[in-house]
């Protein structure tokens, strides 16, 4: 397999093809009008998701750096014009559409990680919760639930701190009722009977 790839990108198209395959297994969206996505330029928008703005300078700068990764890959410069062969300019857009338009995200009963030297492993941390942010629409809402109340603690903390990010949708500023319509998870089950209490939290994104 790995010859029969070698001999395929053995010429230029091969190349090129071969570099648009492996560099750019990106979901491709029909967006109209995207053809010549340079005459936006001009303006400050390029797209808008709900009440989130791609602007242009996003798109240029991701532009500019898939050009030079592909570059990279090819091992020569690549020019507007091939690249727009290639499609790039849609994938581009249609990769960061994708980004900001989820609607909602479920974490339901992650692992704890009771023992405090391990709490660093937990997923709920300053980082994870910016990847969600980037990927949630403007009022995209992060739902998480544990039976682990000192973990519960903890996600209301780092929550809370990410105020540019996220609101608390609790009219308590803690916990929000369990949603009647959640399907009851095995750990959520196994919790209950353990006696565990659960804590749901809900934040919006700004």
């Amino acid at each position: 397999m790995l010859r029969g790839l070698r001999k395929a990108s053995a010429n230029w198209l091969g190349k090129l093809v071969m570099a648009a395959v492996v560099g750019f297994l990106v979901i491709s969206f029909a967006i109209w009008g995207i053809g010549d996505i340079f005459r936006g330029f001009g303006l400050s928008s390029l797209a808008k998701v709900g009440s989130t703005e791609i602007s242009v300078e996003q798109f240029r700068r991701t532009y500019n750096e898939k050009l030079q990764e592909l570059g990279r890959r090819m091992r020569r410069p690549i020019t507007a014009e091939q690249a727009r062969v290639l499609g790039l300019e849609r994938q581009i857009v249609g990769q960061m559409i994708a980004e900001a338009s989820l609607d909602e995200v479920l974490v339901l009963f992650p692992d704890p990680w009771h023992k405090k030297r391990h709490h660093k492993r937990r997923l709920i941390q300053p980082p994870f919760v910016e990847l969600i942010a980037s990927r949630l629409r403007q009022g995209g809402v992060l739902r998480l639930a544990t039976d682990w109340e000192e973990y519960a603690l903890q996600m209301l903390e780092v929550l809370s701190a990410a105020k540019t990010l996220f609101t608390n949708l609790s009219p308590t500023g803690d916990w929000m009722p369990r949603p009647e319509e959640r399907a009851p998870t095995r750990f959520e089950k196994r919790g209950a009977r353990l006696g565990h209490g659960v804590w749901d939290v809900a934040f919006s994104r700004l």
